[in-house]
This record gives structure tokens, C-alpha cells and sequence, in this order.
């Protein structure tokens, strides 16, 4: 036989009883005993069927104080056997509030780390992931692990404003060029302000992908500029470009590239055999002659006149693996 028991009815379960038993002459003596002592506290006198050879008691006739049950007369002459029936109180329930659980209650870990429980139930860091990654199940008795994101090779993206802001990604922190004025091209090449940034990509990574997007306003009738990317100083060739305009007019550029890594050093297209450091990619920019001028970064029109308005770019950086 089992009770239900708890202290509330959605708490409710399955318990199974204690059972004392006392013979006359061991556990009590008939015609004088007026208490007999449980194995465990039951917690009220509510939850014990007590009986005399078989005969069940009422509940006004004894009562509990721990595990001393005290009748209201002595054990009558000639009873043998007494037994009590009791299963013991749970104790109260509190219910965990909604945001109860705050980082202070939980064992210290990382960034990206899966935290799980020890057989003591102690909180313990079991994976380690990174941007790009999912949860996966190992199987039966082994913990979960992260894995790239089925269907995707992307490894990690770094996307910035030209504001001086930094970027935190699972490669580390980058601090964008704060652009706040316009370059206005010559005949030398100078840098493009804010296509500067010295990159480490994630392990594994197989490719980088660089996209510099920027706006310019005419300053000469027609337009042309031409623009060089390099990658820790030395030029990628086969990147040269060139923007031009016939007759007035503003515009916007975006300029990409992939660098590929791991299959050797081209310099002509910026592929290198490994990438385990940080190197920087930048633009530089000129004008195609003294009469084809532009101003980088600022509008020469808008809203039907003429107007100067600073033009921030962006940078995005794309890993793949």
C-alpha cells in the first residue's frame, strides 16, 4: 500500500508508508503504556492509522510530538500487538520566481562555453564554442558539443561603422577610424581613411572576404580615381580598379576582395600559405589626373542643391572557412 501525500495538490506523489509494529512485552506493556516510540517522525497524528490487535483507532484518542506517540489511556489489558501506519511529511515546496537565477548562483565560465551539471551537481564548463557554431548532441554519456552551423561556412563577420566604435567578434576586438573629413584626391596615392584594419582571422578560416563601402562628391566636371589594395604592405595587383564619371555628378563605391589562405603566397592576389597573426588590408586612393578630382567622404549635392554633407563608410569583414 501507498499514501498520497504533499504539501499542495500539483505537488502531489507517490510515497510508500512506514510501518511500526509493537508486540506487548517488547514495545509496550497492556494495562499500562500510554505512548509508544516511532522509527521516524510522521508530522501529525493525521497522517497515522494506529491499531490494537487489529482495531482502528480514532485520531482524538492519541497524538504526536516527534516520533512519541501518546495515547489519551493506558494500552487496554490484553492487547497484543500494536500498528502504526504512517508516511512522513514532505517538507514545504518554494517555487524558483521568474529571473530568480543570476550569474552570482552559477560557477564562473566564459564566452561561448555550455555549462553543465556533475554527478554532485556541481555546475561545470563542458564546451567551449565561437560565433558561427551550434550545439550538438555526442550521444548517449558523452556531453554536447559545438559544431559548425550545418549548410554554412561562415565563420565569423566583423561589420563597422567608420565611427571610432569598437567591435567585439570570437577573433577579438576591433576599433573602427573614426572618418570626420573628406579626402579630396590628387595625383599621389594617400590612404583612404577608415579602409584601414589589421585583422587575425578565426582558426580554420579558408578565406577572408573585404568590403569597403564609401560615397564621394565631384570636385572637377568629370571624375576618376583609382584605388590599390594591400595586404601587410605589399599590393594585390590584380585588385587595381578604377571609378570613373563623365560630367557632374556624386556617387558610391563599394570595393571587395577575397583573400585566399592555406594554398600557398601569390601576391597578386593576395593568397598566403597561413594567417595566424594580424595583418593589415587597407586602400589607397588617387585622382587619374589633376583635372578628374573627387572628394572622398562628402556630397557635393543633395536634396536639389548643393550641399556638403560627411559621408561615413562602413567596413565589413566575412570569414569562411
Amino acid at each position: 500500500m501507498a499514501y498520497l501525500t504533499g504539501v499542495s495538490p500539483g505537488l502531489r506523489e507517490l510515497v510508500t508508508p512506514t510501518v511500526d509494529v509493537y508486540a506487548d512485552g517488547v514495545g509496550f506493556n497492556d494495562g499500562s503504556s500510554t505512548s509508544v516510540t516511532l522509527s521516524t517522525d510522521p508530522g501529525s497524528e493525521n497522517n497515522i492509522i494506529v491499531t490494537f490487535d487489529g482495531v482502528t483507532q480514532h485520531h482524538d484518542t492519541y497524538s504526536v510530538s516527534g516520533t512519541t506517540l501518546s495515547f489519551d489511556a493506558a494500552v487496554p489489558t490484553g492487547t497484543a500487538k500494536i500498528e502504526c501506519r504512517y508516511a512522513s511529511e514532505h517538507p514545504a515546496y518554494t517555487g524558483v520566481a521568474d529571473n530568480a537565477v543570476t550569474l552570482a548562483k552559477m560557477a564562473s565560465g566564459t564566452d561561448g562555453n555550455l555549462i553543465s551539471f556533475d554527478a554532485s551537481g556541481n555546475p561545470v564548463a563542458v564546451a567551449t564554442g565561437s560565433d558561427g557554431q551550434v550545439l550538438t548532441s555526442t550521444g548517449a554519456g558523452s556531453p554536447p558539443a559545438f559544431e559548425a552551423l550545418a549548410g554554412s561556412n561562415v565563420k565569423e563577420i566583423l561589420a563597422m561603422v567608420c565611427d571610432g566604435s569598437t567591435t567585439v567578434v570570437s577573433s577579438g576586438s576591433y576599433t573602427s577610424t573614426n572618418v570626420t573629413a573628406p579626402i579630396t584626391t590628387g595625383t599621389s596615392y594617400v590612404d583612404l581613411t577608415g579602409s584601414s584594419i589589421n585583422y587575425t582571422p578565426p582558426s580554420g578560416t579558408k578565406s577572408v572576404v573585404y568590403e569597403f563601402s564609401f560615397g564621394w562628391g565631384y570636385v572637377d566636371a568629370s571624375v576618376g580615381t583609382l584605388l590599390k589594395l594591400t595586404l601587410a604592405g605589399a599590393e594585390v595587383t590584380n585588385g587595381r580598379r578604377t571609378s570613373s564619371t563623365y560630367s557632374l555628378g556624386d556617387g558610391m563605391d563599394t570595393y571587395k576582395w577575397i583573400f585566399k589562405i592555406g594554398d600557398g603566397d601569390v601576391a597578386a592576389t593576395g593568397k598566403v600559405a597561413s594567417w595566424g597573426s594580424g595583418k593589415i588590408i587597407k586602400l589607397q586612393c588617387r585622382a587619374m589626373a589633376s583635372s578628374y578630382q573627387c572628394k572622398i567622404h562628402q556630397t557635393t549635392y543633395w536634396d536639389g542643391g548643393s550641399a556638403n554633407h560627411l559621408l561615413k563608410p562602413t567596413l565589413l569583414i566575412t570569414a569562411l572557412s
